[in-house]
């Protein structure tokens, strides 16, 4: 199964200790790509690659850089979806003015390919799937928020 790394801090933060440990240690048994979402002047910077995370530059680099409120990595061991750059975790949507970023770690099963998706993994669906949820729910009357259409579509 892959591994996800997440941080949520009251001030901005580099994980410039745990995000490399966290790529050491989990990238020989989840080798097919690596992935860092990160929040920059309020929009989502997404960098990603499909090769193990310790022997990448770009991963390392990448640390280096991300300075931010949240940060989510993933590293990949697919059950779906070829190995390439657009499957690689986290995934990044433009909605309602603001920058979403998602990534999961399990097998959701076949899902139908979503227009809005780059990729092919069950996971990259599943988040399409999510924000259609939110904007449907929000859509169907009275003024909505985003937290009640997201515990609706999970």
């Amino acid at each position: 199964m892959c591994e996800l790394f997440g941080l949520c801090c009251n001030e901005k933060d580099r994980a410039s200790k745990s995000l490399p440990t966290f790529g050491k240690k989990y990238s020989d048994r989840n080798p097919d790509g690596w992935g860092i979402a990160y929040y920059e002047n309020n929009r989502a910077v997404l960098k990603r690659e499909p090769q193990k995370a310790k022997i990448s530059k770009n991963f390392f680099e990448t640390i280096e850089r991300a300075k931010s409120n949240i940060i989510i990595a993933h590293l990949r061991n697919p059950t779906r979806g070829a190995i390439c750059e657009k499957n690689c975790h986290p995934f990044k949507q433009s909605f309602q003015d603001k920058d979403w970023i998602f990534a999961h770690n399990g097998d959701m099963g076949d899902l139908p390919r979503h227009p809005c998706s780059l990729g092919d993994t069950d996971s990259e669906q599943v988040f399409n799937l999510l924000l259609d949820h939110i904007q449907s729910y929000q859509a169907s009357g009275i003024i909505r928020g985003v937290y009640p259409g997201v515990i609706r579509g999970i």
